[in-house]
C-alpha cells in the first residue's frame, strides 16, 4: 500500500522535545511586548525593556520572562504571585533588582553553571532551589511545573510558552523576527483565555 509521508512545520525556536529552553534569545521587541499587554490593561507598566536587557544579561528569553510576569499578575492587576514558596506583591515585578533576581533565579533553574561571584541577588532563593535537587533540573519553560509554581498547576510552563506564542504571532503593533506561525493552543489543546487569541487582529 502506498504511504504519504507528512512533514510538520516545527517551531524555529523549539527544542527536539517540543519545549521552548529557558536560556536563548528574545523574538520580539519591546514595543510589541507592552502593546500585546496593554491590550488587556492600558495601565500596565512599561517594563518591557528591562526584561529584554536583563534577560540578555543572563542569557534568559527576556520576551518570555515578561509574559511569565504578565501570566502572574495577570497583565499588573491582582497581588500575591511569583514563587510559591516565595511570593511577591505586585509593584517588585516593575523594580529592576526584584526583576534581576528572577533571572538569576530562570537561569539557576537553567543549567548548573555557578553565577560569577558579586552578582548573586537572589542567594535565599537558590539557596532552596539547590536544596530542593532543582538546579539545572528545568532547562525549558514547561519544566517549571511544579517546582516555580504549585504543584496542582500542571500546565504553568505550557501556558506561559501558549501566551509567548499568541504575542510572537500578534499582528498588531509592534516588530517581531519569527515569521513562522504556530497554534496559540497548549500541548493538551487548551487556550490562554485571559490574554486572547492568536487571531486577534486588533492593535
Amino acid at each position: 500500500m502506498e504511504t504519504v509521508g507528512i512533514v510538520f512545520r516545527r517551531h524555529p525556536e523549539l527544542e527536539p522535545t517540543g519545549k521552548l529552553s529557558l536560556l536563548g534569545e528574545a523574538s520580539c521587541s519591546a514595543e510589541r511586548m507592552s502593546a500585546y499587554v496593554r491590550r488587556r490593561n492600558p495601565r500596565a507598566p512599561e517594563v518591557a525593556e528591562l526584561y529584554l536587557r536583563l534577560g540578555k544579561r543572563y542569557g534568559v528569553r527576556g520576551d518570555v520572562a515578561y509574559c511569565q510576569a504578565a501570566y502572574e499578575t495577570r497583565c499588573w492587576t491582582i497581588e500575591g504571585s511569583g514563587l510559591i514558596w516565595s511570593p511577591v506583591l505586585l509593584d517588585q515585578w516593575t523594580e529592576e533588582s526584584f526583576v534581576e533576581e528572577r533571572m538569576q533565579l530562570l537561569y539557576t533553574f537553567a543549567t548548573e553553571l555557578p553565577l560569577p561571584q558579586g552578582m548573586i541577588k537572589a542567594e535565599r532563593q537558590i539557596a532552596v532551589i539547590e536544596r530542593s535537587g532543582w538546579r539545572g533540573k528545568a532547562s525549558c519553560w514547561e519544566d517549571l511545573n511544579g517546582k516555580w509554581s504549585s504543584p496542582g498547576l500542571s500546565r504553568y510552563g505550557q501556558d506561559i510558552v501558549a501566551m509567548w506564542r499568541c504575542m510572537v504571532e500578534w499582528r498588531g503593533k509592534g516588530e517581531v523576527r519569527i515569521n513562522q506561525r504556530e497554534s496559540c493552543m497548549g500541548r493538551a489543546g487548551h487556550p490562554i483565555a485571559s490574554v486572547g487569541k492568536c487571531n486577534d487582529t486588533r492593535g
